[in-house]
């Protein structure tokens, strides 16, 4: 435990006006301010005001012209877009919609490229363009942005750390972590919980989940890593997840360790044809093309959730229509039958309390993990029976991989460890392959995976 004793923080902590932010940027503020709660609360209440105050904030800014009086601070989420037509950059604040433009220039963004990836959280100095020198109109521009920085992973130290646990502690660390209360989860369901990890320390794992609401799958998105985009209902283009050709700007799926579509049944996915083809060939490749964007690799993964009230079994049916044909289910590696977890009902109790890793800290740690794999251990130890597909082994080495990666990080061989990732790989497969063979008995067949020591 001592490689880690740094960090690692007390999660109870994690209250009040610190949960308004994901946790990855509140427990960054505690480590920030040493722990001290009040600080880190009065800071977030300071510079991260509540959209109810969008005007006032708006207000002050215009109160504050540029090069005549001090920056408006905020602290936000920040994405921005070049706009070459006019040589300019338009800004996003995730947090704080002012219901205007902002404008910033080349001089801001040269040394913040991460907020053209895929967004970045920091300190937002904004202005306003009194004389409109920028657009030839009245504006807001971003005169500074101070990004946070990313917490500083010695991945080999991490790893290794592992060997300071059993694994059930391993375990209850990895819950505490992620923010809930171990204690409340028997052994079976807190290796539910932390499957929704595997997309994020495994690239190119395409998933399901379906369970009850309030069970905390959303929430852990969100909130353990800031390299995921969240589509929660609505519509989708292939414009957003793949290539803009009016931007000229590569997509979601380009930029992002994982992208979650929930409530997918309420997904709306326009020029579904298109969407269609370029997600399964994107889901068997790891490349996509589209307009003059050409093999674009990515390792982003892909999850679909959803809530189930009725017949378990009838999952498939909560997939938008063109997601249901059999070549597309085949293409998703596993389902976390999420219909098992329970609901977080109070934060007294299903939310942690004990010590865990920092979540900034974690969330580089996943992110930094996705380049390695354990395949070679499993291929080296254990074989498929029932039959399998090749999409059968790839789907079954991936999610054992990054189970293994997530409960033994050192890549040490252990039996119970293996045991625990196969039986899980192939009981979240075999619910795709049951289906596949309900939909096409003549194609797919039911005998169900099995797995052995070769």
């Amino acid at each position: 435990m001592q490689s880690l004793e740094n960090v690692l923080i007390d999660k109870s902590k994690v209250t009040g006006e610190l949960a308004r932010v994901p946790r990855h940027i509140s427990e960054y503020l505690l480590s920030k301010f040493d722990g001290d709660t009040v600080k880190a609360s009065n800071f977030i209440r300071k510079y991260c005001p509540p959209q109810s105050d969008a005007n006032i904030v708006m207000h002050r800014i215009m109160q504050s012209p540029v090069g005549d009086s001090d920056p408006v601070l905020l602290l936000d989420e920040v994405y921005i877009t070049p706009m070459p037509k006019i040589g300019l950059y338009t800004v996003r604040l995730t947090q704080l919609d002012l219901k205007s433009e902002i404008y910033t220039i080349q001089s801001i963004v040269r040394d913040n490229l991460a907020a053209l990836r895929h967004g970045a959280w920091g300190v937002v100095a904004l202005q306003y363009d009194l004389d409109g020198v920028l657009t030839g109109r009245r504006n807001v521009v971003m005169t500074g942005f101070t990004p946070i920085k990313t917490a500083e992973v010695d991945l080999e130290l991490f790893m290794k750390s592992r060997r300071n646990f059993t694994l059930e502690e391993w375990i209850k660390l990895l819950m505490n972590t992620c923010g809930v209360n171990p204690e409340v989860y028997d052994w079976r369901r807190r290796l539910l919980y932390l499957s929704r990890l595997i997309p994020l320390i495994e690239e190119n794992v395409y998933l399901l989940e379906f369970g009850g609401r309030a069970t905390g799958k959303t929430y852990l998105y969100r909130n353990v890593s800031r390299y995921t985009r969240i589509f929660s209902g609505g519509g989708v283009s292939p414009a957003v997840l793949f290539y803009n050709a009016m931007t000229k700007t590569v997509g979601e799926l380009a930029v992002r360790d994982c992208i979650i579509f929930d409530e997918i049944s309420r997904i709306e996915f326009s020029e579904s044809h298109e969407m269609t083809g370029k997600l399964k060939d994107y889901m068997e490749s790891g490349m996509f093309e589209r307009g003059v964007a050409r093999q674009v690799r990515s390792g982003c993964s892909i999850v679909m959730q959803g809530n189930i009230d009725g017949d378990h079994d009838e999952w498939y049916k909560l997939l938008p229509e063109n997601l249901r044909e059999p070549a597309m289910i085949d293409r998703i590696q596993g389902l976390i039958p999420g219909w098992e977890m329970p609901k977080i009902m109070s934060s007294e109790i299903h939310l942690s309390k004990g010590i865990g890793i920092s979540v900034d800290y974690f969330s580089e740690v996943l992110h930094q993990m996705r380049s390695i794999t354990a395949t070679k251990i499993i291929q080296e130890k254990i074989k498929l029976l029932g039959d399998p597909t090749i999409r059968d082994e790839r789907a079954v080495y991936k999610l054992a991989s990054a189970m293994y990666k997530l409960l033994r990080p050192d890549l040490e061989y252990d039996r119970e460890v293996l045991d625990t990732c196969m039986d899980l790989a192939v009981e979240y497969r075999n619910y795709i392959r049951s289906k596949l063979h309900g939909i096409v008995p003549s194609e797919f067949p039911s005998k169900p995976l099995e797995w052995g020591l070769k």
